[in-house]
């Protein structure tokens, strides 16, 4: 694919929203935890991100398995687990979350980041029935 058409495809603003995502993610876990970018709490989700848009991206044939998977990532592991189940002091969690408003801001930063690349992604699968 030649640069024109890379830019005309919808893969520079799916890139651009899982960067979006995982940076959501990277922000969250800097504020509360103060972990550096190459800490597997924030390398490994980046990881699987990437492998996600890569299959997306390099096998059109099969987009709306990937779309499916890249979705269940970002709505399942981090919107529903990561931004909004893990604010609160559930006992399965290894972990007590902190009660404050700065958390929770944190938490809506990072589960507003996973909007958009849930939008596009919802959209496109709906789109390819």
């Amino acid at each position: 694919m030649s640069i024109t058409g890379i830019l005309q495809s919808k893969t520079i603003p799916v890139a651009a929203l899982v960067f979006l995502s995982w940076l959501g993610a990277y922000i969250h876990t800097t504020i509360e935890l103060e972990l550096p970018v190459w800490r597997w709490e924030n390398s490994f989700p980046a990881l699987i991100g990437l492998v996600l848009f890569l299959g997306w991206w390099k096998q059109p044939q099969r987009r709306r398995l990937w779309a499916w998977l890249l979705l269940s990532w970002t709505f399942g592991g981090h919107l529903l687990m990561g931004a909004i189940l893990s604010v609160f002091p559930i006992p399965l969690w290894p972990f007590y979350p902190e009660q404050s408003i700065g958390h929770y801001a944190s938490h809506v930063l990072y589960g507003v980041a996973q909007l958009p690349l849930t939008w596009v992604l919802g959209k496109e699968i709906k789109s390819r029935r």
